[in-house]
């Protein structure tokens, strides 16, 4: 059977990331891991990343903390992304529901803590969900130094971690928000509809 080459661009999966290098010809090839821990564990140091379940602690209602510290309600959930009214504003934002903190008494506790340990020196490969799979997303964070970063192919740029978010000052993921969650990276898109889960490689 003829194996037919189209091009794979990561902006077709998620429109929100659009990522330098990434339009090439190849064979279509997700690298898929089952989320079964005993598995994923064999490929990531530490924690897999099976957090997708804290997507489900968003719901209509529900009181919220924001990134930026802001007390907020949950007005709609769409797809992966949690939409807010923040007390002071009269506006909606919409976020990454991992990207929000639960107000403890609100109906539906956080899955677990985060961590605000500082991300570490090495790879992370990035996965997004389909069903009860994760798919690599072709896209790689390379943590070099504490401060540095580099994408996939070399382009370099800097960040900088405040507690759990980590902000891209330059560089390929300048705009897009990120977030610590027990050792990985939450890479999202710039208005939090989307996110990937990046783990670091072993031996990376």
């Amino acid at each position: 059977m003829r194996r037919q080459l189209i091009p794979v661009v990561i902006k077709s999966v998620f429109p929100e990331f659009s990522f330098p290098g990434i339009a090439l010809l190849f064979p279509v090839i997700l690298v898929s891991i089952s989320a079964v821990p005993a598995l994923a564990a064999d490929f990531f140091e530490g924690q897999p990343p099976l957090h997708i379940a804290r997507l489900e602690s968003c719901q209509v209602g529900q009181r919220v903390i924001t990134p930026g510290g802001k007390p907020a309600t949950v007005t709609a959930v769409q797809g992966s992304g949690c939409k807010v009214r923040k007390d002071d504003v009269s506006y909606e934002d919409t976020y990454s529901a991992f990207m929000l903190d639960v107000v403890a008494g609100s109906g539906h506790a956080s899955v677990e803590p985060v961590s605000a340990q500082a991300v570490t020196t090495g790879k992370y490969q990035c996965y997004f969900l389909i069903g009860s799979t994760l798919n690599y997303s072709l896209v790689d964070v390379n943590i070099l130094s504490a401060g540095r970063y580099a994408d996939k192919y070399g382009n370099k740029g800097k960040y900088r971690q405040n507690g759990k978010d980590i902000v891209f000052e330059s560089g390929t993921f300048e705009k897009h928000r990120a977030y610590t969650m027990n050792g990985n990276i939450m890479l999202s898109s710039p208005t939090g509809s989307n996110y990937m889960s990046c783990s670091k490689q072993r031996g990376s």
